[in-house]
């Protein structure tokens, strides 16, 4: 019988697709350094690229004057030219604040890089916060 024979074959070959991967999932600092890497190795060009906030042209960050005394989901803290923070100071924008910590986006903390951290409220490198009034 005809129909118990085997299938015919045309010799077509179907492409074969990969089944497409999970997208990575890019974590925030990863998103910061493809946005920023024109802000060469600044703190303070770092911040004035990734946040909305006005701040006068300065020479160091720690000559940026605190305007806020507390921290502040998109503010910027500023840090005194004590170590870690070299003679220039150093600045971050701030990400999330919880009770008693608030965390941090940062560029050349460590020369160039773009990291994140967690900072104590009363860490005593803090000079202040800065963000638009």
């Amino acid at each position: 019988n005809s129909h118990d024979s085997a299938p015919i074959s045309l010799n077509v070959e179907l492409p074969i697709r990969p089944i497409a991967p999970e997208p990575p999932k890019i974590d925030v600092v990863e998103a910061f350094i493809e946005k920023t890497e024109d802000t060469a190795c600044s703190c303070v060009s770092f911040v004035r690229a990734e946040s909305d906030i006005n701040f006068p042209i300065i020479e160091s960050a720690k000559d940026l004057i605190p305007n806020i005394t507390e921290p502040e989901n998109g503010a910027i803290v500023i840090f005194k030219d004590v170590p870690p923070y070299g003679q220039h100071g150093h600045l971050a924008l701030i990400t999330q604040v919880h009770p008693i910590s608030f965390e941090i986006i940062e560029k050349n903390l460590k020369p160039c890089e773009v990291g994140s951290r967690l900072i104590k409220k009363g860490d005593l490198a803090i000079k202040g916060f800065y963000k638009n009034v």
